[in-house]
C-alpha cells in the first residue's frame, strides 16, 4: 500500500512549533518573529532589536513570496519589511501559529506595500483573528508602514491570523510578531484591545523605542511637545516595575506646561464615534526635588475627575481606565489644583480601542479531526483557518451547525469529499467527527476494508462510498443500520466489496503464547545490565562443574545455548504506519496483553509475524512526550537482547509504537522475588549479606561486589528522589561489581578465553551523545544465553543454567585504564585512588561513602607497602593504611584523565611523604569557585564545631576536608534547620558546616584570629562563610565589619537567616608573615558577630608550562616529590600531556623511565633519542603529530616497511636519521628533494640546534661586536652568516627561566615575519639563544627611529615580578606605537609618554590626530577606534583590568576583518594568521 507523508493540523502546529523554536532561539521566552515572504529556511537577526526572524514558509500553504521595490535593502526600512507574502488567488489565507492556551498576547501584523507587484495599486483588505474581523488594512502610500496590534487572550493552543480579499486589491503580509504579556495587565470588561496610539511624550531622542528597551516589544513613537508644553529629561534610569512596565528610555523624558500655571490639555477625536477606548497614562518624577518643592496634579476627562497623583522620583505610576470610555470625544486635562510648586508632567500614553470578537472557533475535537483528515489525504483546496467560522468562509465540502448561537462553538455535521482524488484507506479520524450526519467519499480511489468505526457515528444518516476500490465485507453493524433505515448506505462501484454479512471472512486465530509487557528502553537497559551481573554471579559458581558446549553437537546433560524466539526479528521496511493499518494489524485491538508506561499493549500480526502494539492512552498527561522520547531512543538503540522497534503510528490523537513480539515471557517471569525492598533494607542494616544473596550461589561470590550491588539497589529505591543515584552512577557501580568478580575468578579459571565462534559479544553504548540513558559505560562485554525445558514453552525457570565463556575488560591497555578510571569517578567527576592496595581491589570508604580503587593500572613502577603495625590504625582512614613507594628513579608520575574534559577546575588532594603516595583524590569544582590562580590549601575550618570529627563527602559535594575550630572567647551556636546556598553560589558550603557558628561569649564586640606563616613573601586568598542561624526578634540585629591588620576589609555585613554568604579576597593578601583578622560588631547591631567557616589558601605559582597541546590530550599530573606537610590540597586547571609521544611510547613498548610531562620540568625531561632502542615494526604514524619536530633519530633499530611519506610533511624537520634498520622500498621523492636543497639532513647528527659554549665563542669572535642589550641578554652580530647570539646573564635569578621560556616559545612560533630560531647553548651556566639576524633593524626602528623606549609594566616596580599581563601592557605600547608611528617617550613635551599623549587625544575624540599621518586617511575609522581602545585597555594601571591575550587576538581579528572588507577589491592579498589561544601554551612572562 502506498505510504504518503502526512501531518495533521495539530501536527502542523507541532511543525510550526519546531520551526518557531528558531524564531525564539536566544529571544525572550514566547517571542515569535516571522518575516513573511522571506525565502524558505532563511533566518536572520534584526539589527535594531537583536531578535531572530524566520521565514513564514512552514506556517502557511498558499501565497507567493515577493520583494518590495522601494526598500532594496535600504537601512531606512526594517529588514522584515523587505519581503511580502502576496495572495493573488482565493479569498481567505491564514497563518496557523502555536501559542499557549489561556495566555495573553500582543499580536502585531505589519504591512508595507513597497510596490512589490510593480502595479503601484494600493490595496485594501480585511484582517481577521480566528473567525472574527480584527480590522481593515488600508494602504495609503506605497512607502508607508501599517502596523496592526491587538492584545488578546488565546482560547486555544493555536491562533489563526488571516487576510481576506474584499475586492479592493490583493492582500499581503510583511511580518507577524507575537509577544506574550502579563495576564493582569490591559484588563478589559469585554472584548480585546486594538492599539490606537502609543506615544513617548517629550522624547529626547526623537527615535522609535521598542525591544530590547521595551521587554514586551511595544513600539513607542516619539511625540512632538504637547500644545503649550516643553520637554524635560533625565540621564537617570527610572524604575518601571509595575504590571505595564513601560521602558525606562520612555519614562526618562516628559512634557510639562511651558507656563507653570497653565494645565496640560489634549484631546482624542476618532472618526468613528462608536468606538470604546481604554487609556493608559504613565508618570514618573524625573526631577530631584528640593525640600521646598512639590509636584501634585489632578487628571480629568471631559471635565470629570479621574485621578490625582504625586509622582514618585524615578518610579513609574500608571493611571488607566478600569472600564471602557465612551462618548466620541475625549478631552483630557492635567492641572495643578493648588498647593504644588511645580507644574504637572506626562511621560507616556497608550490608547486602545475595544474590538469585540464574538464568534467562537470550531469545537477543538472537530478541528483536530478535520485537520488530520486534510493531512492524511493531502487536501489543498481552501482549507485554511477555522473550518466552520465565519460562515462565509466555511471550508469547501463542509457543513456546520451552531450558527444560531455565536457563543457556542460550531460543529461539523457534513463532509463531502466526493471526486477529490483520495487514495489509501478511509481515514480513522473521521470517527472523531462525533456529530457527523452526512459523509460522501464517492468517486475516489480508496482501498482497504470499510471500517467498523463508521457504525459508531451515532448521528450518521448518509454514507456514500460508491466508486472506490474498497474490499472485504460491510461491517455487520453498518449493514444492520442500512437494513433498518437509520442509515442510507451506498457502496456500488466497489467490485471487491461484499455488500452483505454472509460473505464476511472469518478472522484468524491468534497464537496462544505469553507476551511481555513492553518496558521502556531506559529501564530495560538497566535491568539487562543488572540481570547480566546476577547471571554472572550464579554462573561463576558452576563454571568449574560444567564444560563448554562444543560446536559438534549436543551431549547428555549439556545445556543448549540459543536465543529463543518464535520468529526472526521483523524487518523494518516501513517505519510509519497509518491508524487504519494499526487497526488491521491488531484486529481492531482485539487482544490486550498488558499495559506500558503510557498506554495499553495489544497483540498483532504483521506480514505473518507477531508484533506488540502499545497505544497512547488519552488520559496520559505526558503521553506525547513519552511517545516521542521512546521513538527517538528506540530508533538509535539496537541490540539482539533488547526488543526492536518495528514502527510507529503518529496520526492525530492516535499515537502508537509497534515492537517485536517476545513470546517467551518477561524478565519478571524468571526472577523469584520473595520479599520487598523494606525487608531488603532491614537485612542490609543487620549486615546480613549472606541471607540477601541467592542461596543457590552457595557463597561462591565476592562479598564486596555483593555488598556494592545491594547498596546500589537500596539507593535506587530511596523515598527521596534527589537521593537516588543517576543512571551514570548506577552503571559505574555495576561495572565495579563486574570488575571485582572478574578479578576474583581471573586466576585458575578453566574458561577458554581464546577467540572463537562463541566469543563474547561487545555491547558498546556511546553515552556522550545525549541519547543513552546509561551514563559513563565503556564496552560492557557479555554474552547472555538461555535454554529451553523439554516442553519448550518456558525459558530456564528456577533451574536456569548459563555458561559465561569469558569477559574481556579491554583489548588495549589504554582502554582498560580509562575503564578503571571511570569506575573511580563515581561521584560526578570524582577520582579516588588508594595507592598501594592490591591490583583489582576497590572498596567504599565508610566515612565518606566514596569508592576507592587501586592505583595498579596507573603505575608499572613502585613498590606496594603497608604502614607499620606499630602505628595505631584505629583512627586512620583506610586509604592511608597502604602506600606506593618509589625507591628508584628521579620522577614518577600519575596520569589522570578526568572524564569531564580539559579547562575544568579541580581540587586535587595527595597525601605523601618521601617519596611515596598513600592516596590520590581529584574532585571536579564549579569553574567560578575560588580564584583563577592555583591555590594550595593551608586551612579549612568549621567554626563552632568543638569536637574532633572531620567533615567531608557526602556532606560536602566537593569532598573538601573541614576541621573543627573554635576561636578564643567564643561559644558554639547551632541550628537543626538546613542552611541553603544561594542559586548562584559556586562554593556550595555544606549545610552541616553552616549549621554551626562561633559566636562571642558575653556579648563581646570582636571575633579575632591570626593568620601566621613562616614565609613573609607568601600570598593568600581568604574565604569567610557566614549564615545567620538564629531567628531574630523584631528588636534584634546582627551587623559586623571585617578588618585585616586594622584596615577595613569588608562591611558592614548582615548575615541572612539560613542562607550562606561568602566574603572572599578580590586580590591576594601579601607582605606580612602574620595577618590579624577582626570581625567587629557595628553600632547598629544588638548581637555580637558570628563566624561559620574559614578557608585559607596559599597562592602556588605554577610557572612551568606543559608540553604543547597539539602533542597533547587533557590530563592532570601528580608528581610525588619531597614536600612539607603530610596532606596538601591543590586547586588547578586541567593541563596537557604529550599524547603523540605517549602513543609512540606505547607503539614501540618503550621501557625507559618515560613518565609525566615529556619536556617539563627541564631537570626531569624524558631522556635520550630512540636510536638503538630495539624498536621493531613500522615507523609510527604518531610521529606525524609531532608537528614541530626538528630532529628525529630512529637509527640502529629493527624497523621494517617503507619510509612513510608523512615525514616529508613535517615542515620543521631538519635532521632525519633512519640508518641501520630493515626498511624497504624507496625514500619519498619529497624527502630526497629537501635533502638536496639543504633543508633536511638525511642520516647523521644535527649540529644546527645545540651549540657548545666554545662554538658560541667562535661564532661571535669572543663577543667582539655588541648589537644591543636587554634585561637578561647581550646580542652579538656575526658578519659572515648574519646571526644574532643572545647571552643570558648568569647573575640574574630569573635569567634561566627567561632562557627556557624563550627557547620553548621560539621552537613553537614560526612565521616569515618573525625571526627564525637557529639554535641554543645550554652548558654549565652558559645559556644562549641563536637567532636569525634582523639586518634591516627592528620594529622600533621602522616605526620611529628611536633606540631606547620604555615598555615595562609599572606593576613590576612594585612587585618585582613580571606576569602575563605585564606582557599585555608592553604589547599595548607597541600597538600604540604602530598606530601612531610616535616614539614612546618624547622629551620636552607636556605629554611626554605615548600613553598620556594618546589618552588626551582620545578623550577629545580626535582619532585622526592619533593615526600615523603617512596613511593619509586610508583606513576605516571604526577599526582604528577599536584598535586604539584596545591599546589603551592594555595600558590599564590595574593589571586585572587589562584584557587577556585571547581577547586581544579576537579584537584585532575584528579590526583586520573590517579593513579586509573595506579593501576587498584591491589586488593585494592579506595573509591571515590564526592564533589558537585555547591550548594553555601561552608565552611565559619575561
Amino acid at each position: 500500500m502506498e505510504m504518503r507523508s502526512h501531518f495533521l493540523f495539530i501536527f502542523l502546529g507541532f511543525l510550526a512549533l519546531a520551526v518557531l523554536a528558531h524564531a525564539q532561539d536566544q529571544d525572550p521566552s514566547g517571542f515569535i518573529n516571522v518575516d513573511c515572504g522571506l525565502p524558505g529556511n532563511t533566518t536572520y537577526t534584526d539589527a535594531t532589536t537583536g531578535l531572530n526572524y524566520i521565514s513564514d514558509e512552514s506556517l502557511i500553504e498558499t501565497g507567493i513570496s515577493k520583494r518590495v521595490a522601494i526598500a532594496s535593502g535600504s537601512d531606512s526600512y526594517d529588514r522584515q519589511l523587505w519581503h511580502v507574502r502576496s495572495f493573488p488567488q482565493g479569498d481567505r489565507h491564514c497563518y496557523n501559529v502555536t501559542v499557549t492556551k489561556g495566555n495573553k498576547y500582543l499580536i502585531r501584523a505589519r504591512f508595507m506595500y513597497g510596490n512589490y507587484d510593480g502595479q503601484n495599486e494600493l490595496p485594501e483588505f480585511d484582517l481577521h483573528l480566528g473567525p472574527n474581523k480584527w480590522d481593515v488594512v488600508k494602504i495609503s502610500d506605497a512607502s508607508d508602514t501599517v502596523d496592526k496590534e491587538i492584545i488578546n487572550i488565546s482560547t486555544w493552543n493555536y491562533v489563526y491570523i488571516c487576510v481576506v480579499n474584499t475586492g479592493y486589491g490583493t492582500p499581503f503580509v510583511s511580518a507577524l510578531e507575537i509577544r506574550p504579556s502579563k495576564n493582569d495587565s490591559y484588563v478589559t470588561q469585554s472584548g480585546s484591545l486594538m492599539s490606537y496610539l502609543r506615544l513617548d511624550i517629550g522624547s529626547s531622542t526623537n527615535q522609535t523605542v521598542r525591544y530590547p528597551d521595551d521587554v514586551y516589544d511595544r513600539i513607542w513613537g516619539p511625540s512632538d511637545p504637547l500644545y503649550g508644553c516643553a520637554e524635560i529629561s533625565t540621564s537617570e534610569t527610572p524604575s518601571t516595575d509595575n504590571s505595564f512596565q513601560p521602558p525606562s528610555t520612555v519614562m526618562s523624558s516628559a512634557d510639562i506646561p511651558a507656563n507653570a500655571s497653565e494645565p496640560m490639555e489634549f484631546n482624542i477625536g476618532p472618526q468613528d464615534t462608536t468606538l470604546e477606548f481604554y487609556f493608559y497614562m504613565h508618570f514618573a518624577e524625573i526631577v530631584k526635588l528640593e525640600a521646598n518643592q512639590s509636584r501634585y496634579f489632578n487628571i480629568t476627562l471631559n471635565g470629570e475627575y479621574r485621578s490625582d497623583l504625586t509622582p514618585s522620583y524615578l518610579d513609574t505610576t500608571t493611571v488607566y481606565s478600569t472600564s471602557a470610555e465612551t462618548g466620541g470625544k475625549y478631552n483630557f486635562s492635567i492641572f495643578n489644583p493648588g498647593g504644588s510648586t511645580l507644574p504637572p508632567l506626562l511621560n507616556a500614553i497608550e490608547i486602545y480601542s475595544v474590538v469585540e470578537l464574538p464568534l467562537s472557533q470550531t469545537q477543538q475535537a472537530d478541528v483536530n479531526a478535520i485537520a488530520s483528515i486534510k493531512s492524511t489525504y493531502g487536501i489543498r483546496s481552501n482549507w485554511q483557518g477555522d473550518p466552520c467560522a465565519p460562515r462565509d468562509y466555511v471550508w469547501k465540502g463542509l457543513n456546520c451547525s451552531g450558527y444560531n448561537d455565536p457563543t457556542a462553538p460550531p460543529r461539523i455535521i457534513s463532509l463531502n469529499l466526493s471526486s477529490s482524488g483520495l487514495m489509501g484507506e478511509i481515514a480513522a479520524d473521521i470517527a472523531n467527527l462525533e456529530l457527523l450526519e452526512s459523509l460522501d467519499l464517492s468517486n475516489n480511489k480508496l482501498t482497504g476494508s470499510v471500517p467498523d468505526f463508521l457504525s459508531e457515528l451515532q448521528s450518521l444518516k448518509f454514507l456514500n462510498l460508491t466508486g472506490n476500490k474498497l474490499t472485504g465485507a460491510i461491517p455487520a453493524a453498518l449493514y444492520h443500520q442500512n437494513q433498518t433505515g437509520s442509515l442510507s448506505l451506498s457502496v456500488d462501484g466497489n467490485p471487491e466489496l461484499c455488500p452483505s454479512v454472509s460473505c464476511q471472512e472469518k478472522r484468524k486465530k491468534s497464537n496462544n503464547t505469553v507476551v511481555p509487557v513492553i518496558a521502556s528502553v531506559t529501564v530495560g537497559a538497566l535491568v539487562l545490565l543488572t540481570t547480566a551481573l546476577a547471571v554472572i554471579l550464579r554462573c561463576l559458581k558452576r563454571k568449574k562443574k560444567q564444560s563448554l558446549v562444543s560446536n559438534s553437537g549436543a551431549s547428555a546433560g549439556k545445556v543448549e545455548l540459543k536465543t529463543s524466539r518464535t520468529h526472526e526479528p521483523v524487518e523494518a521496511k516501513r517505519r510509519q504506519f497509518t491508524y487504519s493499518e494499526v487497526l488491521k494489524i491488531t484486529n481492531n485491538f482485539g487482544r490486550a496483553i498488558g499495559k506500558g508506561g503510557f498506554g495499553t499493549v495489544y497483540h498483532g500480526n504483521l506480514d505473518g509475524a507477531q508484533v506488540a502494539v502499545k497505544m497512547l492512552s488519552p488520559s496520559s498527561v505526558q503521553g506525547y512526550k513519552e511517545f516521542a522520547a521512546e521513538v527517538k531512543v528506540l530508533l538509535r538503540v539496537h541490540h539482539r537482547n533488547l526488543t526492536s522497534l518495528v514502527g510507529y503510528c503518529d496520526e492525530g490523537a492516535n499515537l502508537g509504537l509497534i515492537y517485536e513480539y517476545m513470546a517467551n515471557g518477561t524478565l519478571k517471569d524468571y526472577l523469584s522475588i520473595g520479599w520487598g525492598d523494606y525487608e531488603l533494607q532491614q537485612r542490609q542494616l543487620k549486615g546480613d549479606i549472606m541471607s540477601i544473596v541467592d542461596p543457590r550461589l552457595r557463597g561462591d561470590f565476592n562479598i564486596n561486589s555483593a555488598w556494592k550491588i545491594v547498596e546500589i539497589a537500596v539507593a535506587c529505591v530511596s523515598s527521596t528522589s534527589a537521593r537516588r543515584p543517576t543512571m551514570n552512577q548506577v552503571v559505574i557501580e555495576l561495572n565495579e561489581c563486574l570488575a571485582l568478580e572478574m578479578a576474583r575468578t581471573r586466576e585458575g579459571s578453566d574458561i577458554d578465553t581464546s577467540l572463537s565462534q562463541d566469543s563474547p559479544e561487545f555491547m558498546c553504548l556511546n553515552v556522550h551523545t545525549g541519547m543513552s540513558p546509561l551514563g559513563s559505560l565503556e564496552c560492557f562485554v557479555y554474552k547472555l544465553k538461555s535454554n529451553k525445558n523439554t516442553a519448550g514453552t518456558k525459558l530456564i525457570g528456577s533451574a536456569m543454567e548459563v555458561v559465561v565463556q569469558f569477559f574481556l575488560f579491554a583489548v588495549l591497555s589504554g582502554a582498560f585504564s580509562l575503564s578503571v578510571l571511570v569506575q573511580a569517578q563515581n561521584q560526578s567527576g570524582f577520582i579516588s585512588i588508594d595507592c598501594g592496595i592490591e591490583e583489582g581491589s576497590s572498596y567504599r570508604d565508610e566515612s565518606a561513602g566514596i569508592h576507592y580503587i587501586s592505583d595498579a593500572n596507573y603505575k608499572n613502577v613502585g613498590v606496594r607497602k603497608y604502614i607499620s603495625s606499630e602505628i595505631n590504625t584505629t583512627n586512620i582512614y583506610k586509604q592511608y593504611l597502604n602506600l606506593r613507594s618509589f625507591p628508584d628513579g628521579t620522577k614518577t608520575c600519575y596520569t589522570l584523565k578526568p572524564a569531564e574534559g580539559r579547562n575544568n577546575k579541580y581540587l586535587i588532594r595527595a597525601g605523601f611523604g618521601t617519596p611515596f603516595i598513600s592516596v590520590l583524590e581529584l574532585r571536579l569544582l564549579d569553574y567560578n569557585t575560588y580564584d583563577n590562580a592555583t591555590e594550595l590549601m593551608t586551612d579549612r575550618l568549621d567554626c563552632g564545631l568543638n569536637n574532633s570529627n572531620m567533615i567531608r563527602f557526602s556532606d560536602d559535594v566537593y569532598d573538601r576536608f573541614w576541621s573543627p575550630y573554635l576561636p578564643n572567647e567564643c561559644e558554639v551556636k547551632n541550628t537543626s534547620y538546613t542552611v541553603e546556598s544561594p542559586d548562584r553560589d559556586e562554593y556550595r558550603i555544606p549545610s552541616r558546616i553552616m549549621q554551626t557558628a562561633a559566636v562571642l561569649a558575653n556579648n563581646s564586640n570582636t571575633i579575632q584570629f591570626f593568620l601566621t606563616r613562616d614565609d613573609p613573601t607568601s600570598q593568600f586568598f581568604l574565604y569567610l562563610h557566614f549564615a545567620e542561624i538564629e531567628e531574630l526578634q523584631a528588636n534584634q540585629t546582627r551587623e559586623f565589619s571585617i578588618f585585616i591588620d586594622g584596615k577595613l576589609w569588608h562591611g558592614p555585613t548582615v548575615p541572612t537567616y539560613l542562607q550562606t554568604a561568602t566574603i572572599s579576597s578580590t586580590s591576594v593578601l601579601n607582605g606580612s608573615a602574620q595577618f590579624h583578622v577582626e570581625i567587629n560588631k557595628t553600632q547598629n547591631s544588638t548581637l555580637p558577630p558570628l563566624l561559620n567557616a574559614i578557608e585559607l589558601y596559599l597562592v602556588q605559582e605554577l610557572l612551568q608550562s606543559e608540553t604543547y597541546q597539539e602533542d597533547a590530550h587533557g590530563s592532570v599530573h601528580i608528581f610525588p616529590f619531597i614536600s612539607g606537610p603530610s596532606l596538601k590540597n591543590l586547586i588547578v586547571f586541567s593541563s596537557m600531556l604529550a599524547d603523540a609521544i605517549m602513543n609512540i611510547k606505547s607503539y614501540y613498548k618503550v621501557k625507559r623511565y618515560w613518565q609525566g610531562d615529556p619536556c617539563a620540568p627541564k631537570v626531569a625531561i624524558w631522556q635520550g633519542t630512540l636510536s638503538s632502542s630495539g624498536l621493531s615494526g613500522e615507523i609510527s604514524p604518531d610521529i606525524f603529530n609531532l608537528k614541530i619536530i626538528q630532529y628525529l633519530d630512529l637509527s640502529n633499530n629493527s624497523l621494517r616497511g617503507s619510509v612513510p611519506n608523512f615525514l616529508s610533511h613535517l615542515p620543521y624537520l631538519r635532521v632525519l636519521n633512519l640508518s641501520e634498520n630493515e626498511l624497504s622500498g624507496s625514500v619519498p621523492s619529497e624527502l630526497i628533494e629537501r635533502s638536496k636543497n639543504g633543508t633536511l639532513t638525511l642520516k647523521g647528527e644535527s649540529k644546527e640546534r645545540h651549540f657548545a659554549y666554545s662554538d658560541v665563542l667562535t661564532i661571535t669572535t669572543n663577543f667582539e661586536r655588541t648589537l644591543g642589550k636587554g634585561q637578561f641578554a647581550t646580542a652579538c652580530y656575526i658578519e659572515d652568516i648574519q646571526v644574532a647570539v643572545k647571552i643570558f646573564s648568569s647573575s640574574l635569578a630569573q635569567a634561566y627561566k627567561k632562557f627556557a621560556a624563550d627557547a620553548k616559545l621560539l621552537t613553537k612560533v614560526h612565521h616569515r615575519n618573525l625571526i627564525a630560531y637557529l639554535g641554543y647553548c645550554d652548558e654549565e651556566g652558559n645559556n644562549a639563544l641563536i637567532y636569525e639576524c634582523m639586518t634591516n633593524g627592528n620594529l622600533e626602528d621602522i616605526l620611529s627611529g628611536s633606540t631606547k623606549e620604555y615598555y615595562l609594566d609599572p606593576d613590576y616596580y612594585v612587585t618585582n615580578k613580571l606576569k602575563e599581563r605585564s606582557d599585555v601592557y608592553s604589547f599595548g605600547i607597541v600597538l600604540l606605537a604602530i598606530i601612531t608611528s610616535r616614539p614612546v617617550t618624547v622629551s620636552n613635551q607636556e605629554s611626554a609618554h605615548i600613553i598620556e599623549w594618546a589618552s588626551s587625544l582620545l578623550g577629545r575624540g580626535d582619532i585622526k590626530g592619533i593615526v600615523d599621518s603617512r596613511l593619509q586617511g586610508d583606513y576605516l575609522i571604526d577599526s582604528v577606534w577599536k584598535a586604539a581602545e584596545l591599546a589603551m585597555a592594555c595600558e590599564s594601571r590595574t593589571s586585572v583590568k587589562r584584557p587577556v591575550v585571547t581577547q586581544i587576538v579576537m579584537e584585532l581579528n575584528q579590526c583586520l576583518a573590517m579593513e579586509i572588507s573595506r579593501i576587498s577589491r584591491s589586488e593585494g592579498t592579506i595573509e591571515m594568521v590564526s592564533v589558537n589561544l585555547g591550548t594553555g601554551v601561552i608565552p611565559e612572562a619575561r
